[in-house]
């Protein structure tokens, strides 16, 4: 659940946005009036942050006084979520040495 409190008046009584995921409408009436606060560069991130906050029942709510707060906290989510993502190019622990890594270092096997 997403509250932003100075949308109390647009989805009374506190601000509660609906499910972004389902209601195609206000999806698209808050997307044009925040377009400009979004951040270039993690602008896809920072919307679907926000979507699933909207549409989350069972996580803690979302709670922010202005549109500006809540980009504020989903570009840092983002940003972080990135920081924490998996490099598929390394090996993973389940998957063997192979020799040429291990000639690399100066570890033949022999």
């Amino acid at each position: 659940m997403l509250i932003i409190a100075e949308e109390r008046d647009t989805y009374p009584p506190n601000g509660q946005i609906p499910n972004l995921e389902t209601d195609e409408k206000a999806c698209d009436d808050i997307l044009a009036r925040i377009r400009s606060l979004l951040p270039g560069d993690l602008t896809g991130e920072v919307v679907g942050a926000l979507v699933n906050w909207s549409a989350s029942v069972l996580l803690p709510h979302q709670s922010f006084g202005t549109w500006a707060e809540a980009i504020t906290a989903a570009t840092s989510f983002a940003r972080n979520d990135m920081a924490h993502a998996t490099d598929d190019s390394q090996r993973q622990r389940n998957e063997a040495v192979g020799g040429d890594d291990l000639a690399t270092r100066g570890l033949t096997t022999a």
